[in-house]
């Protein structure tokens, strides 16, 4: 036992006993998330919280309450300082995972943005331009395309093909360098679009779809840089009737000729309806309805949801006051009623298709506010919302009345939390990742069927009897569709990295990306 006198001894008992004290705190914490949330994301939160607090603890036990020489003291706090500035000099944080898991690298390897641009280098494009040529013009979207978002009517439902049971079944056809963006392909014909970040510029790119070649791109000179969800473009673009329509990260709304990117016009959102950028950024998918695209700025007086002219980029109407959240907007009919749903930052609203009135809205909120997932059409009348952050899911049963529109809840659970991965519904049941954990509930009852298979925070595709699962790892995953039990098929590696994008299916091939990487796999249709 180190002296610092006669009769002075270290307080190793007092720092012992305040760490066994933080250590059962930080348990009860854990548990608390892990079985009584279910919340993965607010376990990985308090763990580097409780980190820190017992970092901080120990550093005023050391310099204030140890009875050790004050040389000794300094020299300690000196010692951890050089410990900090050297983890900070040679270790670095590229982004984190859906669970807010850090991923670290060496401050001398590459980033991910830098892996990407030196592969596009060493292929000789540098930079996205015209380096493929293509005469065809995109066609009229048919059922085996994917003209936006999860596909033509966003529900995530592949009609045009089932999905083979066996890696053997998708064969790569072609594998490129892309930039840094967090959204998903909308294919037509020949022509498969989505955006990207190259250093301060995003774009918007037509790659072929059969060679992977780009076509033609337009860029913003924008850059949304934030740490935790990485920088770039989320949305996914629109295609209709030849044209292209683009919410960028920033919320500049483009709309540009499909067949060779010229712009017919644009306009920022959020600077037209008083609103200011997300977190995380804009990521709603524009929406066509008629004659107009929908978005959701989130702006006051009436702008939170907003109509523009596909013609010529004037508003047509707006309505609403709720702040926005990252859902895409959804056009439902219900009791023969055609609305507009957004799932909004303090719950679910409905609009009407000409002129954005508000129907009705119905609060359901986590306490971020934040609810990236779609509302989903069950049956006939019936919507199914769910978000994150320990909140989970609630069937809603909208009725009109003749005082006006009345929505009751059927059930709540916290089995299904959908924090930014929509899920598929299926003859009366959802499958979709709870905090990552793929899981089957019912629909009458809000019972879970089954529960496993851990995916991270990946997307899902529906086909008949079967699951595509793009899993957060990179991993493409089949899953057989069954409210038995969780039957996982096969697997195979399309990436490597944090995977976030949702997978596209259109002419008999599979469309994926991430951050870094896209590739086209032909699908042995069975």
């Amino acid at each position: 036992m180190i002296k610092t006198n006669e009769n002075k001894r270290i307080r190793w008992k007092l720092i012992l006993w305040v760490l066994l004290v933080l250590a059962m705190i930080e348990t009860g914490v854990w548990l608390w998330f892990g079985r009584v949330l279910e919340d993965g994301t607010m376990q990985s939160v308090s763990v580097w919280f409780w980190v820190i607090i017992n970092l901080v603890c120990l550093v005023l036990w050391w310099v204030f309450l140890s009875r050790t020489p004050w040389t000794v003291r300094l020299a300690g706090v000196i010692a951890i300082g050089i410990g900090v500035v050297g983890v900070k000099t040679l270790i670095r944080i590229d982004g984190f995972s859906g669970k807010m898991v850090p991923r670290l690298a060496f401050r001398w390897s590459m980033t991910p943005e830098e892996s990407s641009e030196a592969k596009r280098q060493s292929i000789g494009a540098s930079n996205p331009g015209q380096v493929g040529t293509r005469s065809e013009k995109p066609v009229e979207v048919t059922n085996r395309d994917w003209p936006g978002y999860r596909g033509a009517n966003r529900d995530a439902i592949v009609k045009s093909l089932r999905f083979p049971l066996k890696s053997e079944g998708y064969q790569e056809i072609w594998r490129i360098p892309v930039g840094l963006g967090w959204g998903s392909f909308a294919v037509v014909g020949q022509s498969a679009f989505t955006q990207e970040q190259h250093a301060d510029l995003e774009y918007v790119v037509c790659y072929d779809a059969e060679s992977g070649k780009v076509i033609w791109e337009h860029d913003d000179v924008v850059r949304f840089s934030e740490s935790l969800g990485g920088d770039g473009p989320r949305a996914t673009p629109t295609f209709h009737e030849g044209r292209l329509y683009v919410l960028g990260a920033t919320g500049i709304l483009n709309c540009l000729n499909a067949a060779d990117g010229r712009l017919h016009w644009s306009v920022d959102i959020l600077k037209d309806n008083g609103a200011s950028n997300l977190s995380w950024a804009m990521a709603g998918s524009p929406l066509i309805y008629g004659s107009n695209v929908i978005v959701a700025p989130g702006g006051t007086d009436s702008n939170s949801v907003v109509a523009y002219d596909l013609e010529t980029g004037k508003r047509s109407w707006s309505g609403g006051n709720d702040p926005a959240s990252y859902s895409s907007p959804v056009i439902a009919t219900l009791h023969g009623v055609e609305q507009i749903l957004v799932h909004n930052a303090v719950g679910l609203s409905a609009h009407e298709v000409d002129g954005g009135k508000l129907l009705w809205n119905f609060p359901w909120s986590n306490s971020p506010g934040i609810h990236p997932a779609q509302p989903e059409i069950s049956g006939k009348s019936r919507i199914l919302i769910s978000c994150g952050y320990g909140k989970g899911s609630i069937l809603l049963q909208p009725d009109l009345m003749d005082s006006g529109w009345q929505v009751e809840p059927v059930w709540s659970s916290r089995r299904l939390k959908a924090k930014f991965n929509p899920f598929v519904l299926k003859d009366g049941f959802a499958f979709g990742l709870d905090e990552g954990i793929l899981v089957c509930i019912d629909l009458e009852t809000g019972q879970r069927r089954w529960k496993g298979g851990r995916y991270g925070y990946g997307q899902i595709l529906l086909a008949e009897d079967t699951l595509l699962v793009l899993a957060e790892s990179g991993d493409v995953v089949i899953v057989k569709a069954s409210v038995e039990d969780h039957f996982e098929l096969d697997r195979f590696k399309a990436f490597e990295g944090k995977t976030w994008g949702h997978p596209a299916v259109a002419q008999g091939k599979l469309f994926v990306r991430n951050g870094q990487e896209a590739v086209c796999y032909r699908i042995q249709e069975i």
